[in-house]
């Protein structure tokens, strides 16, 4: 942590870049964490910190939102009799990141067998969900 100080506290360093960076590579969350877990963001202008800060919460509000429908999709498929798994966003922020809201995703992504996958879109459509559409299958072209 010392060496990260040092580099946050040397006249040449800029925090809108590293902001900006942040923000660019989509990891503004991820990096919000770790300079807040180590204290590091107190360093930063109160000002700029906000917006970082707002964003995490923002996504931990998502995260909140897209485990609820996890657990109501899981239950449901098990009720079904259908296996079915998590995977990619909810699954890397729960066991890499401690489920703080440090990973942002923008889905639900789940593993289901190819045989469940009539079975599921059933469950998917009972619950209310609708299937996605893609523009060029939405304007005709195949």
């Amino acid at each position: 942590m010392h060496v990260i100080h040092g580099a946050l506290t040397t006249p040449g360093f800029h925090w809108g870049e590293l902001v900006h960076l942040a923000v660019e590579q989509k990891v503004s969350c991820l990096v919000t964490d770790a300079l807040d877990s180590t204290g590091l963001l107190r360093l930063a202008p109160t000002r700029l910190a906000r917006f970082p800060q707002r964003a995490r919460r923002s996504n931990q509000h998502t995260m909140e939102i897209h485990r609820h429908h996890a657990g109501r999709l899981a239950a449901t498929a098990l009720e079904a009799g259908l296996a079915i798994a998590a995977c990619k966003g909810i699954a890397v922020e729960n066991v890499l990141y401690g489920g703080r809201g440090a990973r942002e995703f923008s889905g639900l992504d789940l593993f289901v067998a190819p045989e469940d996958l009539g079975a599921l879109e059933l469950i998917l459509t009972g619950l209310g969900y609708q299937p996605h559409i893609s523009r060029s299958s939405a304007h005709g072209a195949t």
